[in-house]
């Protein structure tokens, strides 16, 4: 949990709760008990270093992201009622909703929902963004051949259904989408009424969440591209965050959220990486291809397990599997396992998911 924390951008996490006492513990509300009481609390010293590291490492280095994802709690607040009703049977989130759009409340099916959607399907893409509060971006947004807003820059941005939006955002995404292109300003569903139409025609409609994600796409500048090497697909299930240091080095953070399935990734970067253990603070160099700038490595990342690949140099060679859960490969060396197509047809008949693999030499 913590490193999925981390993966999104959250910097700081306090792990606490020493209770003095179990007795009257609620029935809803059990937090882990973090007390020299417990039998791993002599060996939980690695995983505290391990959370330590990582949320140093993303409060210091600034998150590569060039998508802003502008939230919609303005529209929320604008529409939000007591009045609104929600269905005991059906779940918002249920793939057929016989009474979406009926009975919901308005607020978590028009915007929420849409917005959740969003944010999953960006992390699936591989697509590194940022949520762009309106309030912030009128104190400190301003146009220079891209949105900035702070430090951080954007040629891209995607606006999940809204009612309303700030005029000082409207004339922010007029600028972008005159200078950048019309796809470099994406609303999903339509465009809301408080737009003018002079505006408009400046903007691309999608009709659904995943066009706008395709679209976004297709414009997004990826430095780090992570393939499924049994699939031979882009790993979507894998979260990545990629970040730059003050003097310019580059990370990279890879979490596997899964709980039961393990990743065999190939990976290509356009720096030379090395390899953090997060438990013990130690860099290590790792086997990989280089062509120029370009890289590639093989690793895989056991459930729940998490990387922490960074531009550092050093000599000490990698041990076969780290503490957080992943074992480096020599890259171009792999044996692709195709998947056959199985049926059970005898109820005695027990499937195996995990086999060993013999080779002549080895």
């Amino acid at each position: 949990i913590a490193d999925w924390l981390c993966v999104q951008g959250v910097s700081f996490i306090n792990p606490h709760l020493m209770l003095y006492s179990m007795r009257g513990e609620r029935k809803r509300d059990y937090p882990p008990n973090i007390s020299w009481v417990q039998p791993w609390f002599d060996e939980a010293n690695g995983l505290f270093n391990h959370m330590s590291r990582v949320c140093e490492l993303v409060h210091n280095t600034r998150e590569m992201a060039q998508v802003l994802v502008i939230h919609p709690i303005q529209s929320v607040w604008a529409e939000i009622s007591p009045l609104h009703k929600i269905s005991p049977t059906y779940s918002i989130w249920a793939e057929k909703n016989p009474y979406a759009g009926a009975n919901y409340i308005v607020e978590a099916e028009r915007f929420e929902k849409p917005f959740f959607d969003l944010s999953r399907q960006l992390n699936q893409a591989g697509i590194s963004y940022h949520y762009g509060d309106e309030i912030v971006m009128k104190e400190i947004g301003s146009f220079d051949e891209s949105l900035r807003i702070g430090n951080c820059r954007y040629q891209t941005v995607i606006i999940p259904p809204v009612s309303v939006l700030k005029e000082n955002t409207i004339e922010l995404l007029a600028q972008l989408a005159r200078f950048c292109g019309k796809e470099s300003v994406i609303f999903v569903g339509q465009i809301p009424e408080c737009v003018s139409r002079e505006y408009k025609s400046l903007f691309t409609v999608t009709e659904s969440v995943q066009k706008a994600v395709a679209l976004a796409n297709k414009r997004f500048a990826r430095k780090v591209v992570i393939k499924d090497q049994i699939t031979g697909n882009y790993a979507d299930k894998v979260l990545c965050r990629c970040g730059m240091t003050e003097n310019g080095k580059n990370t990279v953070f890879l979490v596997n959220p899964e709980p039961e399935r393990s990743f065999q990734l190939q990976i290509n970067l356009q720096f030379a990486p090395s390899v953090m253990d997060t438990v013990t603070g130690k860099i290590y160099t790792i086997p990989a291809l280089k062509a120029g700038n370009q890289s590639q490595i093989e690793l895989t990342l056991a459930a729940g397990g998490s990387v922490l690949l960074c531009e550092e140099a050093t000599e000490q060679n990698c041990p076969v599997w780290l503490q957080t859960g992943v074992r480096f490969r020599t890259a171009g060396k792999s044996v692709k396992i195709i998947l056959p197509e199985l049926t059970v047809r005898g109820n005695n008949i027990l499937p195996l998911d995990v086999v060993d693999l013999h080779l002549p030499d080895r």
